[in-house]
Formats: C-alpha cells, sequence, structure tokens
C-alpha cells in the first residue's frame, strides 16, 4: 500500500511538472511591460505636485510602485481612496506633508471620518487634484460643488463646478 501510494503521488507530481513545463512558455509574462508604460503614460500627464486619488488593485498597486519603488514623480501625492477609509489611515498622514486630511479618515459617516467634499475643500486651491477609478459610491458629498472631468483613458481631473471648462456643469 505505502509502495502504491508513492508511486501515484509520484506520477500525479511528474505529470504536473511535465504540465507546466510544456503550458510556461505560452503563459510567461516576465517580458511584458503592460503594467509599467500604463502607470507610466498615467503619471506623464499629470501636472507638477498634483494630488492623484487611485481607486482599484491594479491601479493602486502599479502606479504606487513605480512611484514608491522606483521614484517615479515624487512631486505628486498619490492617495489610495480604499486606504484612507482605514481607522489606521491616521498614522499615514505625515508621508504626505502637502495634503490636508480634514480629519482621521476618509469615511463620510464615521465620527472622526471626512467626506469627499471637506477633503477637496481642504485642498482643492493649493494643488490640481485627479483620480483614476473616482470615489466612493457611498459619498455624494461633492457632486453639488466639484465634478470630474475625463482628460486620459480613465483619468479625471477634478474642477469646481465655477472653474470647471464650459460644456461640463
Amino acid at each position: 500500500p505505502n509502495a502504491t501510494r508513492l508511486f501515484s503521488l509520484s506520477a500525479v507530481v511528474l505529470i504536473l511538472a511535465i504540465a507546466v513545463a510544456i503550458s510556461y512558455p505560452k503563459f510567461d509574462c516576465s517580458e511584458s511591460h503592460v503594467l509599467s508604460t500604463y502607470a507610466h503614460d498615467q503619471l506623464a500627464g499629470i501636472p507638477e505636485g498634483a494630488i492623484l486619488l487611485l481607486t482599484g488593485d491594479v491601479v493602486v498597486n502599479t502606479l504606487q510602485y513605480l512611484h514608491i519603488c522606483e521614484g517615479v514623480r515624487p512631486d505628486l501625492s498619490l492617495l489610495s481612496v480604499e486606504h484612507m477609509t482605514y481607522s489606521w489611515w491616521a498614522r499615514y498622514h505625515h508621508m504626505y506633508p502637502n495634503v490636508s486630511f480634514p480629519n482621521e479618515r476618509y469615511h463620510p459617516f464615521a465620527p472622526n471620518g471626512f467626506s469627499m467634499l471637506d477633503f477637496l475643500d481642504a485642498n482643492y486651491r493649493h494643488r490640481p487634484i485627479f483620480s483614476i477609478g473616482g470615489t466612493r459610491r457611498d459619498d455624494p458629498s461633492m457632486k453639488d460643488k466639484y465634478k470630474e472631468v475625463r482628460v486620459g483613458y480613465n483619468l479625471h481631473r477634478i474642477f469646481r463646478l465655477s472653474d470647471a471648462p464650459q460644456g461640463v456643469q
């Protein structure tokens, strides 16, 4: 029984190893630069010193990697909208000295939270603000005062309604 079990296990491992060896060339993405190109393209057109609000794992991880690990566009402040919602977020405010946080975290319904309207009001006059992926769907606070205007593939510039380009109000 033990010899049969050992043989069966060895056969399964061998079959899996052969399948991986045969399939690997088809799925090898080590030479793909799609995400790097995407991230470089997204950051390239943003004005110096801007705040960039990011939503979505691929967007956040790709752009943050390029920004933090490779040092691309250190003049920008890249903020994950999702990360800003957590109670631990206040510990990271110091990493963004040019950004004003109206309270501890982006959570319009928490006692120590702020809305997107609060955040935009605190930062709009000091730095241009852009977004990729939008803001929380359950926070409509900005809709009567600010507008997201598409300026790229999925890049939006946030304007006060009074400042928005003609035809977008």
